[in-house]
């Protein structure tokens, strides 16, 4: 009988050591989750203060202009109501704007231009990389920029291989031969940056190895300033009229910033009449 009952206890004994165990790898993976999301929310934090204090030594700015169009505003009557009457009351209208530096007694600003926003980089001692994006068939073999110590490798994809694919069950032709050459950008080229310009978020779906696609279409949980998604950062090509930027950090954290306008000081601009 006091066999018995020491057989109970220690099946008991194994199985609350059985679940303490199971709860301390449950720990362990909940700790490493929190640290990588701390680190990632800490480094965008820290790039965010690094540019507003004007401390950009090591990072890397990709400008575009843009040549988009407007999106398309999805909303339903009761929420145009409320806005009409929020503008009525309130008197002024609530629209989302593009970046605009705060007010400062010796800073102007004038309409941002590729030149203008490479200089205000520049500035801020950030390596600049200028690529264009309104022509898909520019980069189609991948091109790789080399600006100071880094290295970007930039490939287009034309809407007609886009489209082609998304109607194929399996990877045509035309997208094996672009993976390869993502796969020759990352690893025989050895740049630090891949990012491909493409006439549609869908890309995504088939293509490995990338850190950064700039797209004309988007999803509507994409903002103008950019959003990571499934590891890649995703950014809207700009508006006609507008600038963007891809910031990254020296640990390749990517950051969306869109320009209509750009600082600009006072006294650099009474030197150039």
């Amino acid at each position: 009988m006091g066999e018995n009952v020491d057989v109970k206890k220690q099946g008991h004994r194994e199985r609350i050591g059985l679940v303490v165990f199971v709860l301390a790898i449950l720990g362990i993976f909940a700790a490493v989750f929190g640290y990588i999301t701390a680190s990632h929310s800490l480094d965008l934090a820290a790039s965010g203060i690094d540019e507003n204090v004007g401390q950009l030594d090591g990072y890397l700015t990709i400008i575009f202009e843009g040549d988009n169009t407007p999106r398309v505003e999805k909303t339903s009557t009761t929420e145009k109501i409320l806005k009409q009457a929020t503008e009525f009351f309130i008197g002024e209208d609530s629209k989302t704007t593009t970046n605009e530096p705060q007010s400062d007694k010796d800073i102007q600003t004038e309409k941002a231009t590729t030149e203008n926003v490479r200089d205000f980089y520049k500035g801020k001692d950030s390596t600049v990389c200028k690529i264009k994006c309104s022509d898909y068939s520019a980069y189609t073999s991948g091109e790789v920029f080399e600006r100071g110590y880094w290295k970007i490798g930039v490939l287009s994809v034309t809407p007609e291989i886009l489209s082609a694919q998304t109607v194929s069950t399996i990877p045509t032709q035309a997208f094996k031969a672009i993976q390869e050459r993502i796969y020759k950008l990352r690893y025989e080229d050895e740049v630090d940056l891949v990012v491909v310009l493409s006439p549609d978020q869908k890309i995504t779906k088939y293509i490995d190895k990338v850190d950064c696609v700039i797209c004309k279409a988007v999803s509507d949980d994409i903002s103008d300033e950019g959003k990571t998604v499934d590891n890649i950062f995703v950014m809207r090509v700009p508006n006609v009229g507008i600038i963007g930027t891809v910031l990254s950090s020296p640990a390749k954290m990517l950051q969306g910033h869109v320009y209509s306008k750009v600082e600009i000081k006072k006294d650099e601009e009474e030197s150039h009449p």
